[in-house]
């Protein structure tokens, strides 16, 4: 009975401490984004960002006539691949520390499939333009 009392206690511990942990790592990941947020929106950064974008979608200022083959099923697991590696890449290993390696790479790889729901990149993309738009022209409030 004793050793099971201990056993509690020592798990009541660990949740706390894995509780203060998440909590840390919400925050640091908030001031992460913010930062990194601040710094994309800059004018020269967002000014260059535009440019890329518009290159990308119309090369030479003209929008691309040809169609664009499909992708091979192996195409696209190749290139979810390379986007997780990179994407784990990307955080500081603070957060892989923090949570662990298997948890971390669990974590990202299920953020990339979220990713991959049209619904959810509709939602993110006009959440960006939100931020952009009231980033861009402070007068404007948009209610929740």
């Amino acid at each position: 009975l004793g050793t099971a009392a201990h056993v509690n206690k020592s798990a009541l511990k660990g949740d706390n401490a894995q509780k203060i942990l998440l909590s840390f790592l919400g925050q640091l990941i908030h001031q992460f984004v913010a930062t990194e947020l601040d710094e994309l929106l800059r004018e020269r950064r967002l000014a260059y960002a535009i440019s890329l974008l518009r290159d990308i979608l119309w090369p030479g200022g003209q929008w691309p006539t040809e169609e664009v083959p499909e992708r091979s099923a192996e195409e696209k697991a190749q290139t979810k691949a390379e986007a997780l590696k990179l994407l784990i890449q990307f955080l500081p290993s603070a957060f892989r520390f923090g949570l662990g390696p298997e948890t971390y790479d669990k974590s990202m790889e299920s953020f990339l499939d979220t990713l991959q729901d049209p619904h959810i990149n509709r939602l993110v993309v006009y959440l960006l333009l939100i931020i952009l738009t009231q980033r861009l022209i402070p007068l404007i409030h948009f209610d929740n």
